[in-house]
């Protein structure tokens, strides 16, 4: 899928799997736009939570923006992997960690 790409986003196949992450760091797009939609978290706090920048964080939303629907998507596909993980028993203990 092509991408409009935006002042502070970069992506580079060997970082996180090619996703679109804030220039210089790990930090997906994604990561910022599912903190501020689904975490009901301002800009600034969003900022604050992953010791970034305020422009940083607009540099993702103006990112989101031109790309909504790739973006969309892969929270998407995330959120569909962490149902069918969760269904197969992934992430959940098969035995107490701690004694009772």
């Amino acid at each position: 899928m092509d991408m409009t790409m935006t002042a502070g986003i970069t992506i580079k196949p060997e970082i996180r799997g090619g996703r679109p992450c804030i220039a210089g760091t790990g930090l997906r797009v994604t990561d910022i736009i599912i903190s501020a939609q689904f975490g009901e978290c301002s800009k600034p706090e969003t900022a604050a939570e992953f010791e970034i920048t305020l422009e940083q964080v607009e540099a993702a939303f103006e990112f989101y923006d031109k790309n909504k629907a790739y973006i969309d998507g892969d929270i998407q596909r995330q959120f569909d992997t962490f149902d069918r993980l969760a269904k197969a028993g992934y992430g959940r203990p098969k035995a107490p960690v701690l004694p009772r």
